[in-house]
């Protein structure tokens, strides 16, 4: 296997191999646990009413600030035009 495979993604969010399997790991995993509270949640409406959404912002707020990432992750700008027939049209 060539190894340019395994360090090319990681080095590119400013992480080494092994600094990337474990943020990707803890990631996946949280993920995971987010999911089975949503389908606890669908199945007995009152519990885990705000399990799976806390996980997501929480995902969404480490990968934007997370101090050992070099390479701020950013999402892409909405554009927005106006069309000839006068509607808006939206971009991402």
């Amino acid at each position: 296997m060539n190894f340019r495979l395994l360090t090319e993604h990681p080095a590119s969010v400013g992480e080494t191999y092994f600094e990337h399997l474990g943020f990707a790991s803890r990631f996946g995993g949280t993920m995971i646990l987010g999911g089975l509270a949503c389908v606890v949640h669908g199945v007995l409406p009152f519990l885990c009413t705000t399990s799976g959404s806390r996980r997501v912002r929480a995902l969404h707020e480490k990968l934007q600030r997370d101090p050992g990432r070099r390479r701020p992750v950013t999402a892409p700008a909405a554009r927005s035009e106006f069309l000839d027939d006068g509607s808006l049209n939206w971009s991402i």
